[in-house]
């Protein structure tokens, strides 16, 4: 059953029900897609489960994807038969201010953002992707997101199906894996033959942004021996911001301590 979440705002808490609202009620399926195994999973699923529709996927650049993730979307494109497009164009804020990537958006607001509430996702990712939807003449779209319940305890409250104030403010928003574990997304992933990016293979266990302001420690480690050049740039900015990337820990102080220097 639909249940009110606002004034304008209602969301659909069950899955079949969500299924069937999207199938009667848009044409468009639109994928937000990361290149990460979440989103891997919510696009093929969404181009199996609507055949009838037009599928494509968006992704959102922050300047912080994983090395390779180009070469890995073309894969991808090329084996699940669904257009992807690469959206990085600058976002011009009311402020007047420009932002291309995590830096423009760090630097314009003197610091990091804090987890839970990044700046980072919002303007370089859902922003984007909101403006990138109004410019295209899809019919009906719904925007699809891979996030699932196990994720954290924000997402354990989301309902399937979001709406009410129409795409155009990001409000249309259909779940599809809300519910699986994290091994239903590998085994899914494997069941249907598609590749996952080489960094899972490497022990990561996200790829979207390196590094990310919620990341734990052994994923900075991970990244210290991995890609070091990422940490390397986050301290440059820790520098030039006088702000440490995360409210509990600075990557200076935790690429000095991890060299033994002081």
């Amino acid at each position: 059953m639909k249940r009110k979440t606002g004034k304008r705002a209602w969301c659909i808490d069950e899955k079949n029900e969500a299924i069937g609202y999207v199938r009667d009620n848009f044409d468009t399926i639109v994928v937000s897609y990361s290149g990460g195994k979440d989103s891997t999973a919510a696009l093929v699923w969404c181009r199996d489960a609507f055949p009838d529709k037009l599928v494509v996927g968006v992704l959102a650049d922050t300047g912080i994807e994983p090395p390779g993730l180009r070469e890995y979307v073309a894969r991808i494109e090329q084996i699940v038969g669904v257009k992807i497009t690469w959206c990085d164009e600058a976002v011009h804020l009311r402020d007047g201010c420009v932002v291309k990537d995590v830096f423009d958006v760090a630097r314009r607001d003197g610091r990091f953002p804090f987890p839970g509430r990044c700046n980072w996702q919002t303007l370089l990712k859902a922003e984007r992707i909101r403006r990138w939807l109004r410019r295209q003449e899809f019919s009906r779209p719904v925007l699809v997101m891979g996030q699932r319940r196990g994720e954290s305890r924000r997402r354990s409250k989301m309902p399937y199906f979001s709406g009410g104030e129409g795409w155009r403010n990001g409000a249309e928003i259909f779940r599809p894996v809300l519910e699986w574990s994290e091994d239903d997304v590998y085994g899914y992933v494997a069941e249907k033959g598609f590749p996952l990016h080489p960094a899972y293979g490497l022990g990561f266990k996200r790829i979207s942004c390196m590094p990310c302001v919620m990341a734990p420690i052994p994923a900075l480690e991970l990244l210290a021996e991995i890609y070091p050049e990422r940490l390397e740039r986050m301290a440059e900015l820790e520098d030039e911001l006088g702000s440490q990337f995360h409210p509990r820990y600075s990557i200076r102080r935790f690429m000095r301590t991890r060299s033994g220097r002081v």
